[in-house]
């Protein structure tokens, strides 16, 4: 821990370049009907329970507490029994949101929000709702967003599902991308403060209660995606979301008469073939602008952020939470898996990766290209001056990202939406097509897409290796 815990001052520099994230993702609204946050009135900081205003509404239940709200049928679960290991980054209890609906098909949405590689950084971040729960509540006000960053439909939707399908909402507090896990509070040095790093329980915790009290067991079909950091968790916990999903018990509640009644309950996934009237169990990956590179800093004199990764992975504790197989592929510096190029090569279920080759968070954050620095994420868009020698990084970087990608799509039935717009979230159509509905013919084997192998690029101007998309959503510089 000793060795973990020390970082250079460039390391700093970097990770407060990092902070762009939290101010750019987060936008956190404000409650301010009463005065008070909902957990304040609901008993305060550290109250078990609802987090609601009236406390009539809780469903006590294993598991935490749950909160039905009016007008749909979400539900607010907050994991806050005695002894519960799943917390945010300030020891909040981690929640999350149920739409319950067909038990088959599932839609686990995990939201986004860049992450904290110092303690100087998580401790920032603890101290808003992408580090705590203390302002979640049921009416969304830190809950599942009516329209994704640039202004797509909501990202928790049934996309190339039973439209009732049953859907998730993980909000993102530990900063990890899911992958903390240690078991005692980290001290920040120089405070009083202590974090918690419990991002791979939350995680965990929260399959739990989806089986036991919403039918999780019962999926054949289950999307797991994200946005953003969101997106990045998508890569590196969609095989332990599917191998959790196989050692599931499934239970079969109007079993199809044969001359041997199956039992009330089996194990079907580690053993399908007892039930051959079942379709296989399907999971896949969507993640949307997580696909961050491994790319050197515009300013040499910044390291990139893949130092600041080393470190954070330490002290996060999370190398055990990264994919076995590309730990052994990169033994001595098992930190990489932490990043998209090096794990996706190694996911099992299929993925269909949506990405800008320009993305613009990489750009203004992670390259921290200059010109960027005062841009925003949505419209209206400010002019951009940029110079030669950004423009020529832009390209470079653009080239870079495609060939990064190039071992996740030489798996056949992978797919991909890669559009040449300077955009993070990617609200792109292509030749009048959707990427909902390309995601969808992707998912089904449709004829969308098919001819290409469901591989959608951006073919704008010199093939779309400039940022030449030029739609609403897509900031300058196009050229």
């Amino acid at each position: 821990d000793d060795m973990a815990r020390r970082q250079g001052s460039s390391s700093i520099t970097s990770g407060i370049v990092l902070l762009c994230v939290v101010i750019a993702l987060a936008h956190p609204p404000s409650d301010t009907a009463n005065g008070v946050s909902h957990i304040e009135a609901a008993g305060g900081r550290g109250a078990p329970g609802v987090r609601s205003v009236d406390p009539t509404l809780s469903v006590s239940a294993r598991g935490g507490s749950t909160v039905p709200t009016e007008g749909d049928n979400r539900q607010f679960v907050v994991l806050d029994d005695p002894g519960e290991t799943a917390k945010c980054l300030d020891g909040s209890p981690y929640a999350f949101y149920v739409w319950p609906g067909n038990s088959s098909d599932w839609s686990i949405f995990i939201n986004g929000g860049g992450w904290c590689l110092t303690e100087e950084l998580c401790n920032a971040r603890a101290q808003t709702a992408l580090g705590s729960s203390l302002g979640y509540n049921i009416t969304g006000a830190w809950g599942p967003p009516p329209r994704n960053l640039n202004g797509g439909p909501p990202a928790y939707t049934c996309q190339g599902l039973d439209p009732n399908c049953t859907r998730v909402f993980m909000p993102y507090c530990d900063g990890s991308c899911l992958t903390s896990s240690r078991d005692e509070p980290w001290r920040v040095n120089g405070t009083n403060s202590t974090l918690h790093f419990r991002g791979l329980a939350n995680l965990d915790r929260t399959l739990d209660v989806l089986e036991s009290r919403f039918g999780l067991g019962n999926a054949r079909r289950l999307v797991l995606q994200g946005g953003s950091a969101g997106g990045l968790s998508t890569y590196l916990h969609l095989d332990h979301v599917s191998d959790r999903l196989s050692a599931m018990k499934h239970t079969v509640r109007q079993p199809t008469p044969v001359d041997t009644p199956m039992p009330a309950t089996v194990n079907l996934r580690s053993n399908p073939q007892l039930d051959p009237r079942l379709p296989p169990l399907q999971v896949v990956g969507r993640p949307v602008a997580g696909f961050f590179i491994d790319e050197e800093n515009f300013n040499p004199e910044i390291p990139s952020y893949a130092a600041d990764i080393k470190y954070g992975v330490a002290m996060f504790n999370s190398t055990l939470s990264l994919s076995a197989a590309c730990r052994a592929a990169h033994s001595g510096e098992e930190w990489r898996c932490w990043m998209a190029p090096y794990a996706a090569p190694f996911v099992r279920q299929p993925i269909f990766a949506v990405q800008s080759r320009f993305d613009e968070f990489q750009l203004m954050c992670l390259l921290a290209l200059p010109c960027f620095a005062h841009q925003s994420y949505e419209p209206p868009f400010a002019s951009m001056n940029c110079s030669l020698a950004e423009h020529t990084a832009i390209v470079r970087f653009g080239a870079e990202l495609v060939t990064q990608l190039q071992p996740l799509l030489a798996a056949s039935e992978n797919g991909v939406w890669l559009v040449s717009c300077i955009q993070h979230d990617v609200v792109c159509d292509l030749h009048g097509v959707t990427e909902e509905d390309a995601f969808a013919s992707w998912l089904s084997g449709g004829p969308l897409g098919k001819n290409t192998g469901y591989r959608w690029v951006d073919d704008c101007e010199r093939n779309g290796t400039t940022p030449c998309n030029t739609g609403k959503h897509c900031s300058p510089p196009h050229f």
